[in-house]
């Protein structure tokens, strides 16, 4: 079986990153995967039954802030994303375990008035959410069961008012009670945060006799140990301080996640209702964690094992001190551009604010997502956040950056994490473009309410001052920068709405996908499985005549990149039964 929870996370961190090759290579497979696959877990074997693994393409998997969130990626190009969206308003479905997940719950509803600004659904969103403040918000639950979360919560977000959703409806309405509604829920999930024991003074020994604590669970499978230098730690950076346990059930394996995705959440709330405390239960569970994805969780013996760089760079047998869940790794790379962006905006006051979508997910698995619409930068728009990889050499290991393009201009913030005032050199990475590339170069440095004027020195490096956990934000005029990918996204041909369609023969469906420019897809699966069909057959007209695709192996999909978008895609199945039978459809046409 495989797991995915959202395409989004992979796609928001492409057009973030400007590459190509994440997008192709993991956003737009996992958007195929959501719009044909029964449920988040899925298995090509239908004996396989742990954790509701679904064998069936009866999708989409995606929940509808899924699909109106890629609507709008795709520049709202692309109506089959909102036409299934529409069509799940009125339904119940289960998507991950056993949870069913109404489809008119407000939060949905929220989703499809950012999709087509019909106030209609915000005025139901509104309703809805009112007459959850009054069973849920303002007063105490009397039972354990919650039809928001579709029965019985599991998840210790799930326990306490949905901060995340009303802070999304405060953003739409800007009504207060749904902010203070979000705070009380944030302030609810943080007593289920470890604040004990204290912190002591000095160091603890690690990993002794150059072994990590080995995980019960995986030791009982056969995992060897792994080797790890013993040594003296700062305790501090060991302590669970921040995090929280997985749930109650799950409590004595499951404490300390890692996965801290409601920390962003968490720093936003804490700027909009000046809460200390929620800022810095937020900053203890991201700042200073690990370097590279950590497993899930911390449930063992004191380790810094999981915070080196080189720790899931391991087969799977050889990663034994915690659980590494692979579906995790995407939502926990966008939660940390999500926290970064939360820091800019908040250190900013507001003044570095880039627009977002919302990837559900489950559990902690939720987060914005961003790259698709342009931001603002101290008062100048039309920037887009802009990170490939490499961009920028900091001499300072406590300073981050977030960089953006626009305007002939390339935006930068630093953000100094420590205590003290941090005095830096910047230069452009080689790999991108030579530092004297930008020398002499006008530079505008911002402050909370101020600018002044500076040049790149002839040197190509700029030395910048950072106040103690402040920021420093600035932008390098007349910069040559040149997008390789994420500038197509969004901007692709608009398709119609018959650019989708169902065919009886294998219940096939077919849909165009237009997420940019040079970017437009056919995709098509069969619903029929392996116990009724053992091929599948996809005839097409392309540019050199009709071409046949042959699939021999459960799940039965195609995909087919147009290379006119402005002609239709024209089709027909024929697919091969266990007996040698073979069925053709009729010959189907979809319009751009």
């Amino acid at each position: 079986a495989v797991k995915n929870v959202s395409s989004l996370f992979p796609l928001s961190v492409a057009l973030i990153t400007d590459d190509e090759s994440l997008y192709r290579k993991r956003a737009y497979p996992m958007i195929e995967y959501m719009l044909s696959r029964e449920k988040f877990l899925f298995t090509v074997d239908s004996t396989i039954t742990a954790q509701g693994a679904s064998w069936r393409m009866k999708g989409p998997a995606a929940p509808i802030s899924e699909l109106t969130a890629l609507y709008s990626f795709s520049g709202r190009h692309t109506p089959v994303f909102l036409s299934l969206a529409d069509s799940l308003l009125g339904t119940e479905r289960v998507l991950n375990l056993d949870t069913k997940v109404r489809g008119d719950r407000w939060p949905n509803l929220l989703a499809m008035y950012h999709a087509t600004g019909d106030s209609t659904y915000l005025a139901r969103a509104v309703q809805g959410a009112d007459l959850y403040l009054k069973a849920r918000v303002n007063r105490p639950a009397t039972d354990y069961f919650d039809d928001f979360v579709g029965g019985e919560p599991f998840f210790w977000n799930e326990f306490v008012p949905a901060f995340i959703s009303l802070y999304a409806l405060y953003e739409a309405t800007e009504r207060r009670v749904y902010l203070d509604a979000a705070i009380q829920g944030a302030r609810a999930y943080a007593m289920f945060a470890w604040m004990a024991p204290t912190i002591p003074a000095g160091y603890v020994r690690v990993n002794e006799g150059g072994l990590a604590p080995h995980y019960w669970y995986l030791k009982a499978k056969g995992y060897p140990p792994m080797e790890a230098r013993e040594s003296f730690v700062d305790a501090w950076k060991l302590s669970e301080i921040g995090l929280t346990s997985e749930s109650a059930g799950t409590s004595n394996g499951h404490r300390g996640i890692l996965l801290a995705s409601p920390a962003p959440w968490l720093l936003r709330l804490a700027w909009e209702g000046s809460d200390d405390f929620l800022h810095d239960l937020a900053r203890s569970a991201v700042i200073g964690r690990y370097t590279n994805f950590p497993g899930y969780h911390i449930n063992t013996a004191r380790t810094d094992v999981f915070m080196k760089a080189d720790y899931p760079l391991r087969t799977p047998r050889m990663l034994s001190y915690n659980s590494i869940h692979y579906n995790h790794v995407w939502p926990n790379i966008a939660s940390l551009f999500h926290y970064l962006i939360e820091e800019a905006y908040t250190r900013s006051m507001g003044r570095i604010d880039f627009p977002s979508s919302y990837a559900e997910g489950y559990a902690y698995l939720q987060s914005k997502v961003y790259g698709n619409q342009p931001g603002r930068f101290f008062g100048e728009g039309n920037v887009h956040l802009w990170m490939p990889k490499n961009l920028l050499e900091v001499d300072h290991d406590q300073v981050n950056y977030l960089a953006a393009r626009g305007n002939n201009a390339l935006y930068l913030v630093f953000m100094n994490e420590s205590d003290e005032e941090v005095r830096t050199s910047v230069r452009p990475s080689e790999n991108m473009f030579h530092p004297t590339d930008w020398r002499d170069h006008s530079v505008t440095f911002w402050t909370s309410d101020s600018s002044r004027a500076a040049t790149v020195p002839e040197t190509g490096v700029l030395t910048i001052t950072i106040p103690a956990k402040g920021i420093q934000a600035l932008s390098v005029r007349n910069v040559t920068l040149s997008p390789r990918f994420q500038h197509r996204i969004g901007q692709g041909p608009s398709l119609s709405d018959q650019s989708f369609t169902t065919l009886r023969t294998g219940n096939t469906r077919a849909a165009l996908l237009s997420m940019g420019k040079d970017l437009v897809t056919a995709y098509v699966y069969l619903e029929a499985t392996y116990k009724e069909i053992t091929e599948a057959r996809l005839h097409f007209r392309g540019i050199d005549g009709w071409q046949t695709r042959i699939d021999t192996t459960y799940p039965f999909e195609f995909t087919y990149p147009v290379p006119d978008p402005a002609k239709p895609f024209e089709f027909f199945i024929e697919t091969v039964g266990a007996d040698g039978t073979v069925q053709r459809s009729e010959t189907a046409r979809i319009h751009p």
